[in-house]
């Protein structure tokens, strides 16, 4: 946080509630923090003053928007586990974009959920598919904004055909 310096990759370990320890770049530092109200705080390091804002954590429970003295950063929270399975290669799938939406199975849509320019988030419906007699809600896999609504209620669709262009 001191003036110059990149906020990009650095990692902290938090100690107590008050007075805090932060490893960066395997060097300790230490740091006093008051909670002025639940999201705005008052940071003292190396006798500089800063005041943090966390704007919002609506993307994931483990990413924060926080504003440092004005300035806007997005930081991600890793447990020991977060940086096992990122060490291990498996962290690929943890947040996956939407890509198009394509038709499952055939059948016949239903209803349509969204419209152009909608944000979806994961697990929002997006369409009802009518197939072999039964409904089935077709659910977002990942986050993403609608570009394009290609089918419309009622028509019949094949499996693998794109009914919704999502933003790249």
């Amino acid at each position: 946080m001191r003036n110059g310096s990149c906020m990009k990759e650095k990692q902290f370990k938090i100690a107590s509630a008050y007075h805090e320890e932060m490893i960066t770049n395997d060097m300790v530092e230490e740091m006093d923090i008051l909670s002025i109200n639940k999201n705005e705080y008052h940071v003292l390091q190396d006798h500089v003053s800063h005041k943090i804002i966390i704007e919002s954590n609506k993307i994931s429970p483990k990413v924060f928007k926080v504003s440092v003295n004005g300035n806007s950063y997005s930081i991600n929270i890793k447990d020991e586990y977060d940086l096992l399975v990122e060490k291990m290669g498996l962290d690929a799938s943890i947040d996956q974009k939407v890509t198009d939406i394509t038709a499952p199975m055939p059948g016949l849509i239903l209803d349509i959920k969204v419209k152009e320019g909608d944000d979806l988030t994961k697990g929002d419906p997006i369409i009802i598919l009518e197939a072999m007699k039964m409904e089935n809600v077709i659910k977002a896999t990942g986050d993403g904004k609608v570009q394009k609504v290609i089918s419309k209620k009622g028509d019949a669709v094949e499996k693998g055909q794109v009914i919704i262009e999502m933003e790249k």
